[in-house]
């Protein structure tokens, strides 16, 4: 099966088992897959008191909370193991931090949300249910944040402090010491 590549996506009627696949770094996950996405931005909501209706300051977008759900019958286990071997590694230590990468996630609700690089969150252990096997996968969206514009720093925040006047020993010049009894 090959994932769609072109705009528009075609819609569930005329490619269902489109809808029912789900790739996740390349790797084809067995079954059937449906993947909910949930796209917010954070808002900071000031309630007038007394009055209706309220404030609110839009503090941007927050990274799109993804869960896959997967069913798979018992001959697909196996390719299910390799699939969790691959996409969360059991390693400790320095080679542990090597292992977060950002992933590619291919379904068309994804690419219709624009949600395409995801960090995996969590990874549930099958279940078992009328000879199914039922997975979910936690996601979060990989975005990075926008650019800060660096701050000009003031003189004041340059220079340092200001010497002390007066106070420094100079040791250049002879001292003429006159020890009198």
């Amino acid at each position: 099966m090959t994932m769609f590549s072109s705009w528009p996506i075609p819609n569930w009627q005329e490619a269902p088992s489109l809808w029912d696949a789900c790739r996740l770094d390349g790797l084809l996950l067995p079954g059937v897959w449906t993947c909910n996405i949930e796209c917010k931005r954070e808002l900071d909501v000031k309630k007038a008191a007394s009055f209706d209706g309220a404030h609110y300051k839009d503090k941007g977008y927050t990274p799109a909370e993804v869960m896959l759900s997967g069913r798979f019958l018992p001959e697909d286990f196996i390719t299910w193991q390799d699939c969790v071997r691959a996409l969360h590694p059991q390693t400790f230590g320095k080679e542990r931090k090597r292992q977060r990468k950002e992933l590619r996630l291919d379904h068309p609700n994804a690419h219709l949300m624009g949600v395409t690089r995801v960090y995996l969150v969590s990874i549930q252990a099958p279940t078992f249910d009328n000879g199914l096997a039922e997975v979910a996968i936690e996601l979060l969206q990989a975005v990075k944040p926008a650019p800060v514009k660096a701050k000009k720093a003031t003189a004041a925040e340059t220079s340092g402090p200001e010497p002390l006047q007066g106070t420094a020993l100079d040791l250049s010049m002879p001292y003429d010491l006159e020890v009198t009894y």
